[in-house]
């Protein structure tokens, strides 16, 4: 499942490799939390990046939707607040992740570092 600022940072061309690397993937292979759509439109609505580039990506990558598993797996990361990121998106889109027993990949590992119960990948070409 990628985090939302893959897709941001994708979109603004920031990264080659990260585009590459989400071009390498088949359809489908790759997914993306409904709360990262909320937060993508979000951005788009206070003209903060840049639709047409994400659309690009979002054709192939299919928006899960955030039901009762994903409420189950999110109330599992808050059971250990110490843990749990800072963000609300963050700790939703982890809560998905961790429900569906996926990776969550970013770019910014730090806000994910101390979560033990979802396997985060660094995806940042810093990794």
């Amino acid at each position: 499942m990628l985090d939302t600022n893959i897709l941001i940072y994708a979109a603004a061309g920031f990264d080659e490799d990260l585009i590459d690397r989400l071009e390498s993937f088949a359809h489908g292979e790759l997914v993306l939390s409904a709360v990262s759509m909320a937060e993508l439109e979000r951005g788009w609505a206070g003209g903060h990046s840049d639709r047409a580039e994400a659309t690009r990506f979002l054709k192939f990558i299919p928006i899960l939707p955030f039901g009762e598993e994903a409420a189950a797996g999110y109330a599992a990361i808050m059971s250990d607040k110490a843990r749990a990121p800072k963000g609300a998106f963050d700790r939703l889109i982890a809560g998905h992740a961790l429900s569906l027993g996926i990776p969550l990949v970013t770019s910014n590992q730090k806000d994910f570092r101390r979560l033990e119960k979802v396997q985060v990948e660094d995806w940042s070409s810093s990794a």
